[in-house]
């Protein structure tokens, strides 16, 4: 049973290119084989197509914990950040410690 649920959400400016989601996909399939991962996921809201969301499931909170630090989560933010993004917020649900 996975520990928490750390939920990106990502604002997308209106004009995005098309082929962002597939760029994103690249940083989020590499994560979804880091140990511990339960499970790693990208997926646009369904209410706004202007919105993705990425979800990652994780073994316990220090797995989770050392995600948030590691160098390939921080190359996304960067990607991110460097793109056609209006707004990212980040929170955990369900975390048990």
């Amino acid at each position: 049973m996975p520990c928490g649920r750390p939920l990106t959400v990502v604002e997308l400016r209106r004009g995005s290119p098309s082929d962002l989601t597939q760029q994103i996909s690249g940083f989020i399939d590499s994560m979804a084989v880091l140990p511990n991962c339960s499970r790693y996921a990208l997926a646009l809201d369904p209410t706004d197509r202007h919105t993705l969301l990425i979800q990652g499931d994780w073994s316990c909170p220090l797995a989770m914990a050392e995600h948030f630090e590691s160098a390939l989560l921080q190359a996304l933010i960067g990607y991110l950040r460097s793109s056609f993004v209006y707004r990212m917020e980040f929170s955990c649900q369900g975390l048990t410690v």
